[in-house]
């Protein structure tokens, strides 16, 4: 009976996938061909999660939607988040497999600011200290967030950049190269003698809201070495915006797979 129940439970949950896939809405056949479920088992599924308000039937269309609760259950989630939490054991994994420097940083005012960092077992590593603020049109974690802040915002930062002396043109071809690539990479920009990877970090609603970098000493920025602490850190990114709701496609803009 146990097993039938978790059976149960398992089709509930792939036939509402099933839905939110389309865009929130789905037919009965629909959701047929995505999980080759029986139509006769999806109809007393569907049913069930009607009565319990995780699905509502539009009736003179017979289109399924999703339904409120799934909407609390959602706010829930979503006011327990914390990005700095749901990071860190995806930053102690990147640290140990990179030996290096894994840092995570958000937008405040205008500038980032470091919330947490993990520290690799080496003699010789590049140090960052939780708290520590910073321009964002310098050094690869602040122009990964840049490059995909809001213009409004973004503008305003260039505008500080340009009384800053910085060649705003240039900037700005960073930057669209940055959000088409996805990450940033920085060699001795912000602190002599270091490298940094850099990637942003996405919220449900497609926003990004932190960035993930790996940093170190620059002899250790190998040619051969570089693409794989890209891809890692791309990886990891990617993760932790997956664990807070993230899909492609709520963003507008370019994020690489």
């Amino acid at each position: 009976m146990a097993a039938e129940n978790v059976t149960s439970i398992d089709k509930a949950l792939t036939i509402m996938e099933s839905i939110s896939h389309t865009g929130g809405e789905s037919t009965l056949h629909e959701i047929y061909l995505e999980t080759q479920i029986p139509k006769s088992t999806i109809k007393r599924i569907l049913e069930t999660l009607i009565q319990r308000e995780y699905v509502k039937q539009i009736e003179r269309s017979g289109v399924y939607q999703l339904g409120v609760n799934v909407l609390v259950l959602g706010g829930v989630y979503q006011k327990n988040m914390n990005v700095r939490g749901i990071a860190f054991p995806f930053m102690k994994s990147l640290s140990k497999e990179l030996n290096e420097t894994v840092n995570l940083n958000v937008v405040d005012n205008g500038e980032r600011v470091c919330v947490e960092v993990i520290e690799p077992i080496r003699d010789i590593r590049h140090f960052v200290s939780i708290g520590h603020r910073s321009e964002l049109y310098r050094g690869s974690t602040g122009k990964a967030m840049l490059a995909f802040l809001q213009e409004f915002t973004q503008e305003k930062v260039i505008a500080k950049a340009a009384q800053d002396s910085i060649n705003v043109n240039v900037l700005r071809k960073e930057l669209q190269i940055i959000n088409k690539n996805g990450y940033a990479i920085t060699r001795g920009e912000r602190i002599r003698e270091s490298f940094s990877v850099s990637a942003p970090v996405f919220n449900q609603n497609g926003e990004m809201i932190a960035g993930l970098t790996v940093s170190g000493p620059i002899q250790r920025l190998t040619r051969e070495r570089e693409p794989d602490i890209i891809a890692s850190v791309i990886v990891a990114a990617k993760e932790v915006s997956r664990q807070l709701g993230y899909q492609k496609s709520n963003r507008r803009e370019n994020y690489v797979n």
